[in-house]
């Protein structure tokens, strides 16, 4: 888990794959880039008048220094329900970006042409390697990056439909982090308001920035692309299959009463500690589809992701070599660089 610090305010933010992780950064470089040096400020600003994200190297501008006491500072965290964080996981890695794992056949005891890495192959291999065993901490549970929570208990003051959690998480071994507040990504902005109110609760003129920001963030922090098309058996097919789609299925097509199931078990420990249901909670779902449908309001519907690849060579040399990468840098990146999508 990595710490986006200030010194000035002394809080630290603590972000991690696929749970806003990107909202967590923009907020901080939003709310303390004048905080550092003068050149790195006139860095940022560059990027931005280049219409270009500045937010990328967040983790390294607010690094916590050497001297920094987290044990005296306002400690914060974003989490995720670990069935869309999983799904998220999945289309971003193994779709998007196409990742492999060497060990991949052996592990499922199986011949590399039986290589599919469906949702399900993958959901088989985390069982079989044991997922707080993997290195690709895109699926590691959030509360082995939180530090070793199994055992705990959390006193849950419910203080909205989300159960809310207040007040600091018990001491843990050496190495895992004593929080004072956690955001639901399901409620970020609701969550985060909170935040802002308690880290700036002395500063009002930072605390109406803060929120000001909260709201323009608005729901920006989109990592897949979805669309309506009804593919029940998502779960079952290959990346390969679901990279030509262009378009990922909805969450829900991947999330039956068998991958449920699978990841209850594998994530038991978030699923108690965060307060989420053991069965997807009807307002995570609804959360998930208003996502969606904020992502095709963003895709136009002359698209050409052809062109997209062919008139901006730079893309294919990062990877993004495919209808559905193409379409997600486009919705992340590519609108706002002014990147043009058709002749």
């Amino acid at each position: 888990m990595t710490p986006l610090v200030s010194q000035k305010y002394n809080y630290a933010l603590f972000y991690n794959p696929k749970s806003a992780c990107s909202v967590a950064r923009r907020l901080f470089v939003a709310l303390h880039g004048d905080e550092l040096p003068d050149a790195t400020q006139k860095r940022l600003q560059a990027l931005r008048d280049a219409m270009q994200d500045d937010w990328h190297e967040a983790g390294q501008l607010f690094a916590a220094p050497p001297e920094f006491d987290f044990s005296n500072a306002f400690c914060a965290t974003i989490v995720r329900h670990p069935y869309t964080r999983f799904v998220s996981a999945y289309l971003n890695r193994m779709v998007l970006n196409r990742t492999e794992f060497d060990d991949f056949a052996r592990v499922l005891d199986i011949d590399e042409s039986q290589v599919s890495y469906s949702f399900s192959q993958v959901l088989q291999y985390c069982v079989a390697r044991g997922v707080e065993a993997l290195e690709d901490t895109h699926f590691l549970p959030q509360s082995v990056i939180s530090g070793d929570l199994r055992g705990k208990t959390l006193y849950v003051k419910p203080r909205s439909w989300w159960q809310k959690l207040t007040g600091r998480l018990p001491k843990t071994p050496e190495g895992s982090l004593n929080l004072h507040y956690i955001c639901h990504m399901e409620s970020l902005q609701t969550d985060l308001r909170g935040l802002m109110q308690q880290v700036f609760k002395q500063h009002n003129d930072k605390r109406q920035r803060a929120l000001a920001l909260v709201e323009e963030l608005g729901m920006h922090n989109v990592t897949v692309v979805n669309t309506d098309q009804t593919l029940p058996d998502a779960a079952n097919m290959s990346a390969e299959s679901l990279r030509e789609l262009g378009q990922m299925p909805e969450y829900s097509h991947f999330l039956t009463a068998e991958t449920q199931q699978i990841l209850h078990s594998l994530y038991a420990d978030d699923i108690r500690l965060f307060g989420y249901a053991a069965e997807l909670d009807a307002k995570t779902s609804s959360f998930e589809q208003q996502k969606a449908a904020h992502v095709r309001t963003q895709v136009p519907d002359d698209f050409n992701w052809e062109f997209y690849l062919d008139h901006h060579p730079d893309l294919r040399a990062n990877g993004v070599d495919n209808k559905a990468a193409a379409i997600s840098h486009w919705i992340h990146h590519g609108q706002q660089e002014g990147r043009s999508y058709k002749g």
